[in-house]
């Protein structure tokens, strides 16, 4: 795309029929175009190397996914998943699944606490939740 703006990127990939679009944005999180717009921050990790963090990210989201039809719970099991990826150099930062679930719950309570607009010092790099009905 020749677009700049991530919504708009997503609105042009949407023309091409996919249901749920992710567009990953590093540490500013990502965006989930589905029934919903979703903001979904990254987990704040020391950086050691992002390579493969793009790909650990689409395959948890797809698994998530796959297995739970919820596109916010896919975006953020993938963006826990992705968090170890980039905390140590090439595959050694990839977590099993316990792992990856323990770092999600922490992430989603983060993210439904600001969704309900309660201040408390949640994670590193968690805006405030939102999520826009209008695609």
């Amino acid at each position: 795309s020749k677009k700049g703006d991530p919504l708009e990127i997503c609105r042009e990939l949407s023309g091409f029929g996919p249901k749920v679009i992710e567009l990953t944005l590093g540490e500013e999180g990502s965006l989930i175009f589905a029934d919903a717009l979703y903001e979904v921050p990254a987990y704040g990790v020391v950086e050691v190397d992002p390579t493969g963090a793009g790909d650990v990210y689409a395959a948890a989201f797809a698994i998530r996914y796959f297995e739970s039809r919820d596109p916010l719970a896919a975006g953020l099991f993938a963006s826990a998943a992705a968090s170890f990826a980039v905390e140590a150099i090439g595959t050694q930062g990839i977590a099993d699944r316990a792992r990856v679930e323990a770092r999600y719950l922490e992430l989603r309570r983060a993210y439904e606490a600001r969704s309900l607009g309660k201040v408390g010092p949640g994670l590193r790099g968690v805006p405030p939740a939102r999520r826009s009905t209008s695609r």
